[in-house]
């Protein structure tokens, strides 16, 4: 019961105040690796303490850091001074495992969903291609369009796609080739799959607008890293003058829009210099900004049923 507790309030904090100080991660001087890091490691950080509730309740775990507040706990129902408890208990696990059950359906379908719409436009793009390359884990389809079109397509068959404009562009390449590597597109599909699910929490309502914007700095800062600043400055720039592409070339939604490469310059303008360059403390950093939080919640719950047990049995 006592781990359940502090499992919940961890959920409470990670789903209401996480973007709070997650935002504080993202900034042009910071790397977006450890914004993106952060932003996905706090809702896999909320998912698994969901899934957690109703083991522990099961579990009942009374040894270490929890011992002292689960015997007093065990005390207190004993001697029936909680008569409410085994009714909370029952509560909180019927009422965990249907917030699970929602969250798998909803990533079955949506996952289902994705995978038979990218099969579905890939099966198009083969249609209309002009020509098709091999490339360094990924097949590169260019279409038969001046635009300056490039993007990507996660899956079993990893894909880019680039108008014959654009073919020839390393830096609008390398970006595309950073979010496959990085594996941007499942984590799109997860944030997506957490706002669909539980639209209530601010960290899941949040974090699809959030990370698709970071997944993005994150490729640009990858890319300049293999081709320089100037080059994906050049790639950038083609954006923001081009025309939108004709009806004949189907697009998925793209951050391509006048605004959304404005943004993008700026970031990469504004990073200091050497942030380029792989960050070997991004992930530590990421993975203690999610799990911190989490932790010390479980040890307030623990310390706070203490104190009003002993009150209580006293």
């Amino acid at each position: 019961m006592i781990l359940s507790v502090g499992l919940l309030l961890a959920a409470a904090v990670l789903a209401i105040a996480a973007p709070r100080y997650l935002h504080l991660t993202v900034a042009p001087h910071r790397s977006p690796r450890l914004a993106l890091a952060a932003w996905t490691g706090s809702l896999v950080a909320l998912l698994a303490t969901l899934a957690a509730v109703p083991t522990a309740l099961l579990v009942r775990p009374g040894r270490g850091v929890l011992d002292s507040a689960h015997a007093c706990m065990e005390n207190l129902r004993a001697t029936g001074s909680l008569p409410w408890l085994p009714a909370l208990e029952v509560v909180l696990g019927i009422g965990s495992l249907l917030l699970l059950a929602r969250l798998v359906t909803v990533a079955a379908i949506r996952t289902w969903r994705h995978r038979r719409d990218t099969a579905d436009h890939l099966r198009m793009l083969h249609l209309i291609a002009e020509d098709r390359r091999p490339g360094p884990g990924a097949e590169v389809l260019v279409l038969p369009t001046d635009d300056p079109l490039c993007y990507s397509l996660g899956g079993p068959v990893p894909t880019i796609v680039v108008g014959r404009g654009r073919a020839g562009v390393p830096a609008a390449l390398a970006h595309e080739y950073a979010h496959l590597a990085g594996r941007h597109h499942r984590l799109i599909l997860l944030a997506r799959i957490c706002a669909h699910a539980l639209p209530w929490l601010p960290l899941c309502r949040q974090a699809p607008d959030a990370m698709a914007g970071l997944v993005e700095f994150a490729a640009d800062r990858r890319a300049a890293r293999v081709h320089g600043d100037h080059r994906v400055q050049e790639a950038l720039a083609q954006w923001s003058v081009a025309p939108t592409p004709g009806v004949a070339v189907l697009l998925p939604a793209s951050p391509a829009s006048a605004a959304a490469v404005t943004l993008r310059r700026h970031w990469l303008a504004a990073a200091p210099s050497g942030s380029t360059r792989g960050g070997r403390a991004d992930y530590p950093a990421a993975a203690a900004i999610s799990l911190a939080p989490a932790a010390l919640s479980v040890g307030a719950a623990s310390i706070a049923v203490t104190a009003v047990c002993t009150l209580l049995a006293g």
